[in-house]
């Protein structure tokens, strides 16, 4: 149990980004439209934003890709302390909100990110993180 699994641990990172994609679908597209009625893709339109390349969207993939694996190496060294399953899924999810929380603060504060759409990110990322967590966790163990 206190060997980590490198082959699964990328295999678990790509299900934990894919899980992440299909909840924060649901998440932000389906209930976000209904809870708060469009204001959220109003606030976000403000927002001067350059014109994205296929060079953006290459490295977003990737960077989503790395953080995906970090998380589940998070996961599977936390495994030993915390055991294994949902409980220590949640518990990586704890430690990386609270890194992106710290994130998005500083973010804000700096006037990067208005405070709206901070807040609600952060909401969005309590329900994501983790679920995707939880998918990535079983597919590791599974293994």
């Amino acid at each position: 149990m206190n060997e980590i699994k490198v082959r699964r641990l990328f295999l678990s990172g790509v299900i934990t980004l894919i899980a992440f994609i299909a909840i924060e679908f649901i998440v932000e597209g389906v209930f976000g439209n209904v809870l708060f009625s469009g204001a959220y893709d109003a606030w976000y339109g403000k927002l001067v934003l350059p014109n994205w390349t296929t060079a953006n969207y290459a490295l977003n993939i990737f960077i989503a890709l790395v953080n995906s694996t970090m998380m589940m190496w998070l996961y599977a060294a936390l495994r030993p302390m915390f055991g294994v399953g949902i409980r220590t899924a949640l518990i990586t999810s704890v430690f990386v909100f609270t890194f992106v929380a710290f994130y998005v603060v500083n973010q804000t504060n700096l006037g990067i990110f208005p405070i709206k759409i901070a807040s609600i990110e952060l909401l969005y990322l309590v329900i994501e993180l983790p679920l995707a967590l939880m998918a990535g966790a079983q597919f590791y163990e599974a293994g």
